[in-house]
């Protein structure tokens, strides 16, 4: 498939594959899985990235585990819902909020450690006379 622009023909697909910064397997233990879902190969020559690689060996343990962590905020509104999911958001290591208004529940899974996420949220908390107490971590 090829486009057309000022310089010429060029093909779509151009750009060069980045490795994956979490990736440190060596390129001989990268599987290549091929666009149809058949069959993997051993490829020395592909980087690890998100739609071509299936590495589990050391890329699997450099990940950081994550964890689930339950928090008390006192929320009024979807507004606060929404301000808190923001906030958390925003904190590195963070995968996902969720909020739930009527029980004042927060579900945070990320890497980071609880005493970062309630820090996230206390300069908020205190300018809205809200609390922020820490429920469980596992």
């Amino acid at each position: 498939m090829t486009a057309l622009h000022a310089g010429g023909p060029r093909h779509a697909r151009t750009r060069a594959r980045t490795p994956s910064p979490t990736c440190f397997a060596p390129p001989s233990e990268h599987l290549r899985v091929r666009a149809r879902h058949t069959a993997p190969r051993v490829s020395p020559r592909v980087v690890c990235n998100a739609r071509e690689c299936a590495c589990v060996h050391v890329c699997a343990r450099a990940r950081v585990q994550e964890k689930t962590t339950v928090l008390a905020v006192s929320m009024s509104c979807e507004g606060c819902a929404n301000t808190v999911k923001r906030l958390l958001g925003k904190v590195p290591g963070v995968s996902s909020v969720h909020t739930d208004v009527a029980t004042q529940r927060v579900e945070v899974v990320s890497s980071a450690e609880p005493p970062v996420l309630m820090e996230a949220l206390s300069k908020w908390a205190t300018a809205g006379g809200k609390t922020v107490e820490l429920v469980s971590a596992a």
